[in-house]
């Protein structure tokens, strides 16, 4: 036992980093965000990554649809979290009103927060990886204010941050899981063609004679007659 050790005390298990925290999301595990969590950080490390594939393949139409759902559904957790982060700022700043004057004070603020604009993904955006930035650009005007809030009192509104967190997060992890499975299919059917392409026309033949217990004729040399 280590003499810096308190004999009976147990060491606290290390935090999962947030990569570790976005599997076990995935896995529907419990996670717990507290104030080291990066939104920006987290759309990065979703998108980008995905973006450079789609960029980087011919035939990006073919994922079009995916790439449009990946960006709806990450805009729409950014401008969900922005929103949210806005009426708990909003709720602070009104105290001092009361009744319908507060209400409505509460409401112009929150309605004069400029909310980030959607990426554009139509036609040549997608051989770009600039979408993403713009999304992960987006995540960062909100993060400070978000990793506050995620650091203070849980429970606002009869909901813990964190839980605001995870429910704008899934359904960009299942756009993007979609995307990623739509781009490995795409991969794999490329890879098998350049394969089938590279296969010359006799190799072809002597596997299909092989696959039939057949020999190939012996012309040059005589053969069977």
């Amino acid at each position: 036992m280590s003499p810096w050790r308190k004999r009976g005390t147990a060491t606290a298990p290390p935090s999962p980093s947030q990569d570790e925290q976005r599997v076990r999301r995935r896995n529907r595990l419990p996670v717990e965000y507290g104030p080291s969590f990066s939104l920006p950080a987290e759309v990065e490390a979703i998108v980008q990554p995905l973006a450079e594939r789609v960029a980087a393949m011919r035939g990006r139409h073919m994922v079009a649809p995916e790439v449009d759902a990946l960006v709806t559904a990450t805009h729409k957790a950014v401008v969900d979290l922005t929103r949210q982060v806005a009426i708990g700022e909003a709720a602070g700043r009104t105290r001092h009103l009361t009744g319908t004057d507060q209400i409505a004070a509460r409401a112009a603020l929150v309605d004069a927060v400029e909310l980030p604009e959607r990426p554009a993904t139509v036609g040549a955006a997608l051989a770009s990886v600039a979408w993403g930035w713009e999304l992960v650009s987006a995540a960062e005007r909100v993060s400070a204010v978000l990793s506050t809030r995620l650091g203070g009192p849980q429970v606002v509104r009869g909901m813990q941050w964190s839980e605001r967190v995870l429910v704008a997060l899934r359904p960009v992890d299942a756009a993007a899981v979609a995307l990623e499975q739509r781009l490995d299919r795409l991969e794999r059917a490329t890879a098998d063609r350049a394969r089938q392409q590279a296969v010359s026309p006799r190799e072809k033949a002597l596997a299909l004679l092989a696959s039939m217990d057949l020999q190939p004729l012996d012309v040059l040399g005589g053969g069977e007659r």
